[in-house]
């Protein structure tokens, strides 16, 4: 699939947003909200940087989620016709608003060889199955370019949403065979043996939890992770020893 244009005179804010969304895809959301926050400055009308930085903010719950959505929301207007309902689609489907079925729709129906409208109006769709349709296509058109080692990777967020929309349909041997797919397309990327780590520690299946993040490890799995996600994870696998001193030690009282 075609990667498309992102709509900036500035060549800076471009190489920093491609670089914004090369660590976005990869859940790297900090450095990308860093890479985002820069093209912007670079280019203050840049209506998609705004956007992923908006993503990126939204996706750590940081304090600057609806002053960036109302940027965002004045910037669509000066977008490209995909753009903007990529935009309206997702701000409308975070507010609940039912004005993004009908964005949704309308992404699907113009731009369906588009990897991450695809992945945008699976959000939307309330069956398992039109969402695994989507979501199953936007990892198809993505995959000649997706799997390469740097690559901006929109399957490895298809993947992602489709192995919890599986997790939500307690289908547990299809969110596994989801994983296997992620990691067979993408072999040398700890990012599905992190999510494969988190979701058998969510099943209580701790031992074979430790092996995925062990094998994350081995790939490169960075280890500076927040003290809220370790955390997180530390509950999901009983480890409340670390839990307790994540508690005591790294959480604001």
């Amino acid at each position: 699939a075609r990667e498309p244009t992102s709509h900036t005179s500035s060549p800076l804010a471009q190489r920093l947003y491609e670089d914004g969304l090369r660590a976005f895809y990869q859940f790297d959301t900090n450095a990308a909200r860093r890479l985002f926050d820069a093209a912007l400055k670079e280019d203050s009308t840049f209506a998609m940087a705004a956007y992923l930085a908006w993503r990126s903010e939204s996706a750590t719950n940081a304090p600057r989620q609806e002053s960036l959505a109302a940027r965002v929301e004045r910037l669509a207007g000066g977008a490209s016709e995909r753009d903007r309902l990529l935009i309206l689609t997702h701000l409308s489907a975070s507010r609940y608003d039912l004005s993004a079925i009908p964005a949704a729709e309308s992404l699907v129906t113009k731009f369906p060889n588009d990897a991450e409208t695809l992945i945008r109006a699976a959000d939307i769709a309330n069956e398992l199955p039109r969402a695994q349709a989507l979501l199953d296509r936007a990892i198809a058109l993505d995959s000649a370019t997706g799997t390469a080692p740097n690559a901006i990777c929109r399957l490895c967020e298809a993947f992602l949403a489709l192995v919890r929309r599986y997790d939500s349909a307690d289908s547990v041997n299809r969110a596994e065979a989801t994983l296997d797919r992620w990691s067979a397309l993408r072999p040398g990327d700890y990012q599905p043996w992190l999510v494969r780590a988190d979701y058998l520690a969510a099943l209580g299946r701790a031992r074979d939890a430790v092996d995925a993040r062990r094998h994350a490890d081995s790939l490169g799995a960075p280890r500076d992770e927040s003290a809220e996600v370790v955390l997180l994870r530390s509950l999901r696998s009983d480890d409340f020893a670390t839990a307790d001193t994540i508690c005591e030690k790294q959480l604001p009282a």
